[in-house]
Formats: structure tokens, C-alpha cells, sequence
């Protein structure tokens, strides 16, 4: 009668309290937090839209510099764009240019009136705007003067000499003609944009929706060049209220969306412990492989030793060459005996290493020497390149070779058209190493991260890989048994041009000659 594993029922309801405190604690915990940092959620609302305002100013103040750097190169341009300069540009009421000896050109003013216009502008202002003209930089200044605007600038005039230039504009019909436009593309239906004057702060004198009211608006900041003017920002049929409301509603989601993870961290135990269940079953699918792995050896001494018994081989040489390969199956097979006795106590941590000095080239030239049958019989061409010194490791000369076997032995499986192997022994600071190259199909940098793993097993259906026999286990071996040793593996490998397996060992240096 066969046995199966279960799990507890007590087990399993210990499992299920888990999952529901896992569950039911980070909610309440989420929950209470929420509701304690509604008034943080707002203040951080104001504060993000703070500074979006800042960004959508900035680029406003932007725009408009390069509005006026526009302008003021079209007056030094073209000169007899002065006279009908006012009709070209409707915002433009007037434009002038003065030096030092007075008023050289001024069109749509009275000289009273641009005299006191002019008053406005600061001598200093104007010495520190001719020092950023010495630096090729042209700033620009502005003054309010009644219902305009007066903008001005250094230029370059007759005689290399320069001139205070500028123009004077209508501040609402700029803001309606000349950034109108602009504001309606970068609110890009999301906001409304409000100016107010500084007289009169609660009646917009523009606004990018006439029927938005001015109270939701969130944030104010004034400009850089109206510094009469202030601009304010307000989100289309929105307040701070509804935002929080929104707010409340994604952390409900929040919370929804933090049960379903929860739930799927459930479905990733319960996974596991399937897994462990897989990993049972897979084990007793290692017993029989490695059981059909075993027929192998005995059926070829079986029949070698048939042939001995009936007499057909006639020759000392023939009957020399069966006996080495019986003996050479026969290690094989204890070999493999060995590896199965030891699978489990390698598993559990209970196998009992005996470590001794061992000089390693000597030790692998053995191991190779075991194998030059292997070799031959399927048509391997093999190379080794012992150190060029004496090097002494501390190893369980029976563990290490089954590592190593283990790691030939993939060489040789996975190895299609380029049956060839290189192995070498050196040192490195304080390791010696063993290196293994094949030229076989090679792993992918995916699948290289988990050839360690216990019973993984490469997918690929259409490659060599596939067609092997086996349980997973060699490399999982190999990885316990050189943990054991305090030493490392490495493996570089590139799909279609092979692997290279290189085992790190501790050297005494005492021992090394």
C-alpha cells in the first residue's frame, strides 16, 4: 500500500490564522493612518499645486520675455516701422527711443505725457541695464505708468553709441491678444487661469473661463514684468475638498488592491507547500532514473563477462581490454551506489567529510585517468594542463571527485557536434582552481542563475538538454559539496559555444611549494 504525505489539519488551521492576521492587521493599521493624515493629504495637495503654479508662472514669465525680446528687435530692425509700429502690434500703444541729450523718437504720445513717462525710468536702472548690454545680454525693465505698462531696454544707436529704446502697451489687451493663446495650451483643459489688479483682488480683469468663480482659485503669485497684476490658478470644477474626497476614495482602493496582494502572497504559500509536495514526488522520480542510469554499467559487464564465459574472445589483448572495462563499469556503478547512499546525508547536513592533504593536480590527473575510457568511448577529445607547482588543498578526495564527476559528466551529456574538453588546474591569490570548459549547447543567462537550484532541469524541449536523462541533482551536489570545502563555483556559459565550470579552493600556503 503505497504511503502519501499530508500536512496536519492542525498545521493547515495554524496556516489560515496566519494568513487572516496577515490579512486583517496591515488594513486596520492602513485605515487608522489615513484617517490621522487627512490634514497632511491636504496640505500636501497645496503644496503640489503650489508648485505646479510655479512651473505654469515661470513659463508664462518666459513666454512673455520672449515676446518683448521679439518686439524689440523688430523696432531696431526696421526703422520706419516706428511711425505704424502701434497698428502692427495691437497691444503696442507707443514706442520711443532717448539718449542722453533727451527724446530722439516717440509715436502716439505727447511730449508732456512721455516726458512723464520717462521721469519713471531710474537713472540707475539704466546704468546696470547698459553694463548687461556691455555683456551682450539685453535685459528688459518695466514700469507702470497709469493704465500701461512701460517697457524699455538698451539698444544700440548712431555712433556706436546706445539709446534707451522701449514701447508702451495696453496690459489687458496683451493679456487677451498676445497670451491668450498660450494660456489655453498649457492649461490643456485642467485649469483656469485668473489675473486680477492689485487694486481689486477679488474681480478678475481676465480669465481663461468666464463662468469659473474666482473663490476656488488655490494659489496666487504675481509677475515677474505687471507687478500689478497678480495671477491665480484654479482647478476646472474642483476644490481641495473634492480632491480629498478623491483621495479617501483610492485609499479604499488602496486598501483593495492591498488585499489582493495579500491574497496572492496566500496563493504563493500555499504554491510553496505544493512545491515541497512536487519536491517529494521528484525525489522518488531521482530514485528511478538513477535506477535506469545503474542498469547501464551492469548490462555492459554483464555482457563482457558472457563473453569471457562462453570462450569467443581468442586473444590476451582482447580478453585485457574486456577486463579494464568491466573494471572501469564497476567504479562507475560504485560510483553511482555511492552517489545515491550519500544523496541524503548530503540533503540533511549528516554526511561526515574527511578532509586529508591532497596535491590537486595529481589528484585530478587520477580522476581523468579513471575516465579516459569515457572519453574514448564516446569519441571525446580532452585536454589537461596541470599547475605549473606544487599546490596542496584540504579535501575529501571522495566528495570532490564525485563533484567533479558530476560536472564531466554534464560535459559530456550536453555536448553535441564539438566533443572536446579542456581542464586545468591552477592557482589564484589564495585558491587553487579547477576549470572545466566544454563546447557543448551551452546555458542562457536566465537559466544560469538556477542550475544550482535542487531537481531544476533547463526547458527547452528541442535541445539536447531535454533529451538527457537525469533528476536535476549533480549541480545542486556540487554546489554542497565545494560549500563544504569553503570554497566557490562559477560558471560562464553562452548558449551554443559551451560552459565553463571553475571550482575555487582554499590553498594552505604552507603546502604550496
Amino acid at each position: 500500500m503505497k504511503r502519501t504525505s499530508i500536512i496536519p489539519q492542525n498545521r493547515l488551521n495554524r496556516i489560515a490564522i496566519l494568513m487572516m492576521m496577515i490579512i486583517v492587521i496591515p488594513i486596520i493599521f492602513f485605515s487608522v493612518y489615513e484617517y490621522s493624515n487627512v490634514r497632511k493629504y491636504e496640505e500636501m495637495i497645496q503644496k503640489v499645486y503650489s508648485s505646479q503654479l510655479e512651473a505654469i508662472l515661470n513659463s508664462i514669465n518666459k513666454y512673455i520675455d520672449g515676446i518683448f525680446n521679439d518686439w524689440a528687435d523688430e523696432i531696431q530692425e526696421y526703422d520706419n516701422m516706428h511711425e505704424n509700429y502701434s497698428s502692427y502690434r495691437v497691444s503696442v500703444h507707443s514706442v520711443f527711443t532717448t539718449n542722453r541729450q533727451g527724446v530722439v523718437f516717440h509715436s502716439n504720445t505727447s511730449d508732456s505725457l512721455f516726458l512723464s513717462i520717462f521721469d519713471l525710468i531710474n537713472k540707475k536702472e539704466i546704468k546696470a541695464l547698459q553694463e548687461f548690454y556691455k555683456n551682450d545680454y539685453r535685459k528688459m525693465e518695466t514700469k507702470v505708468y497709469k493704465n500701461w505698462v512701460v517697457v524699455y531696454f538698451i539698444a544700440p544707436g548712431q555712433n556706436n553709441r546706445s539709446v534707451v529704446s522701449g514701447f508702451v502697451i495696453d496690459p489687458l489687451t496683451f493679456f487677451r491678444n498676445d497670451l491668450s493663446p498660450y494660456f489655453q495650451s498649457i492649461t490643456e483643459e485642467r485649469f483656469n487661469i485668473f489675473i486680477f489688479d492689485r487694486d481689486n483682488l477679488s474681480a478678475p480683469v481676465y480669465t481663461t473661463d468666464r463662468e469659473s468663480e474666482p473663490n476656488k482659485v488655490m494659489v496666487r503669485k504675481y509677475f515677474w514684468h505687471f507687478d500689478h497684476f497678480q495671477l491665480g490658478i484654479a482647478l476646472k470644477d474642483r476644490t481641495i475638498q473634492e480632491l480629498i474626497h478623491d483621495r479617501k476614495k483610492i485609499n479604499i482602493w488602496s486598501i483593495i488592491i492591498l488585499d489582493l496582494l495579500i491574497l496572492i502572497v496566500a496563493i504563493f504559500i500555499y504554491h510553496n507547500i505544493k512545491r515541497e509536495v512536487e519536491l517529494t514526488r521528484l525525489k522518488s522520480e531521482f530514485v528511478a532514473n538513477v535506477s535506469h542510469e545503474i542498469r547501464t554499467p551492469l548490462s555492459l559487464i554483464n555482457m563482457y563477462i558472457e563473453t569471457l564465459e562462453m570462450g569467443r574472445v581468442k586473444t590476451n589483448e582482447k580478453r585485457a581490454e574486456y577486463y579494464q572495462i568491466i573494471s572501469h563499469e564497476t567504479k562507475r556503478l560504485t560510483g553511482l551506489v555511492n552517489r545515491i547512499l550519500n544523496f541524503s546525508k548530503i540533503e540533511n547536513n549528516k554526511k561526515l567529510y574527511t578532509f586529508e592533504k591532497v596535491e590537486l593536480n595529481g589528484f585530478m590527473q587520477q580522476l581523468i585517468e579513471n575516465y579516459k575510457y569515457h572519453f574514448v568511448n564516446k569519441g571525446f577529445k580532452w585536454n589537461f594542463q596541470p599547475s605549473d607547482e606544487k599546490i596542496m588543498v584540504d579535501i575529501d578526495e571522495e566528495a570532490m571527485s564525485d563533484a567533479l564527476n558530476n560536472v564531466i559528466d554534464n560535459a559530456l551529456k550536453y555536448s553535441t557536434n564539438t566533443k572536446k574538453l579542456d581542464m586545468q588546474v591552477s592557482i589564484r591569490g589564495s585558491y587553487a582552481y579547477i576549470k572545466v570548459q566544454d563546447y557543448g549547447i551551452g546555458v542562457s543567462a536566465k537559466n544560469k542563475k538556477k542550475i544550482f537550484d535542487k531537481f531544476y532541469r533547463v526547458p527547452s524541449g528541442k535541445q539536447q538538454a531535454y533529451k538527457v536523462r537525469g533528476a536535476g541533482l549533480g549541480l545542486s551536489i556540487v554546489q554542497k559539496i565545494v560549500d563544504e570545502h569553503q570554497g566557490k563555483i562559477n560558471v560562464e556559459s553562452e548558449l551554443g559555444k559551451g560552459s565553463i565550470f571553475t571550482i575555487y579552493l582554499p590553498v594552505n600556503h604552507q603546502y604550496k611549494s
